[in-house]
């Protein structure tokens, strides 16, 4: 996880290099841009990616280790049979980091062990909890594509990208990981998250303006009462 890991925070380096600095929308990318100067944006790319590479390079000459090997206490839900219980346990373990993303009360420093129980029907109310997720994951992905050209989408597709690229490697999706739930992966995606919360925020702000400023006045009269 920590290798991929690597190399996703570099692709974070290059998402943002197109679609903040030099402001090309992601559909774009399929149109003649000259403006955004591929030869010197090659370049950038291919020192990164060389620079990760020699990180990576000397990190395994340290270590001099191969592949982990995990146990079913580790990871349950990835040594489950069932094909349909793998599914809903790995969504819902995506609910719960969202979750812990946005209600970090209650956190664990191991989430093994069946502390997290598989979900293996779909008569589990547990199954229904990703629903949310993937409706707001869904509905944003379709604004990163095709909403209004503008600052303010770009800044949602860059905030969108901060927010899942780096969970990836720790998604099960690739290959196995020796965790269930593991707060230390959400650091770069609560970067995201908190982009997005400012996001919203601004939007409800500019739709809202009257609201805005009649709940702003309410609030700063409660903390003076107070």
């Amino acid at each position: 996880v920590l290798f991929c890991s690597s190399f996703i925070a570099q692709g974070i380096c290059v998402v943002y290099d197109v679609i903040v600095h030099k402001q090309v929308e992601p559909l774009q990318l399929k149109e003649n841009t000259p403006h955004l100067r591929w030869k010197t944006f090659a370049l950038r790319v291919g020192i990164i990616l060389a620079t990760t590479g020699l990180l990576i390079g000397g990190r395994f000459r340290l270590m001099a280790t191969g592949a982990p090997e995990f146990k079913p206490t580790d990871n349950p839900a990835s040594f489950a049979d069932s094909l349909l219980t793998r599914i809903l346990s790995y969504n819902y373990i995506y609910s719960l980091n969202a979750w812990l993303l946005l209600h970090p009360w209650w956190l664990c420093f191991d989430w093994s062990m069946g502390c997290v129980p598989l979900v293996e029907s779909l008569r589990d109310a547990r199954a229904w909890a990703p629903l949310p997720l993937w409706c707001i994951l869904g509905a944003l992905g379709l604004y990163a594509l095709l909403g209004r050209p503008g600052k303010f989408k770009r800044l949602v597709t860059m905030s969108l990208a901060l927010l899942v690229l780096p969970f990836m490697p720790a998604s099960n999706l690739f290959f196995r990981v020796g965790f269930v739930v593991a707060e230390r992966v959400l650091y770069l995606p609560s970067a995201g998250f908190c982009l997005l919360v400012a996001l919203g925020v601004t939007a409800l702000q500019q739709h809202f303006r009257k609201w805005w400023m009649v709940c702003k006045k309410a609030v700063t009269v409660g903390l003076v009462q107070v």
